[in-house]
């Protein structure tokens, strides 16, 4: 009962667009930890950005949960993009955070486990020993 409490306390203190994340689905166990390890790539992908257009997005690292990537076009917190991924097609994303042009987000479905090591093969990524 009182790791709830804490929880709730600490959930309380965050930021808005902490909140917002669900940490069932996010992967995180607080902000900032992760429980996947990301995979560092350099893979230039089709993205629909909130402007509805699509734009070539390079992808700089990615987890089960979510990714990394440098944008040609200014997006914000909470806004939902689809990146178009080898093997799994296209993949809805919430931005969780922006710094100028790098963006990280967060997948609003995880990529299943028996696909994410083909898409990090297909993509140029080397998986991190855990």
């Amino acid at each position: 009962m009182m790791q709830v409490n804490f929880l709730k306390k600490l959930a309380g203190s965050l930021s808005p667009m902490l909140r917002r994340i669900d940490p069932k689905r996010a992967g995180y166990m607080l902000p900032n930890r992760r429980v996947a390890q990301r995979a560092d790539c350099y893979a230039r992908l089709p993205a629909t950005m909130p402007d509805m257009i699509q734009h070539i997005v390079t992808l700089t690292n990615i987890s089960p949960d979510g990714a990394q990537f440098n944008t040609p076009v200014p997006v914000e917190t909470g806004d939902l993009v689809s990146i178009k991924f080898p093997i799994i097609g296209r993949t809805d994303a919430f931005v969780i955070w922006v710094a100028g042009l790098q963006v990280g987000v967060q997948f609003d479905l995880s990529i299943r486990p028996q696909d994410y090591l083909p898409v990090l093969k297909a993509i140029g990524a080397t998986p991190q020993d855990q």
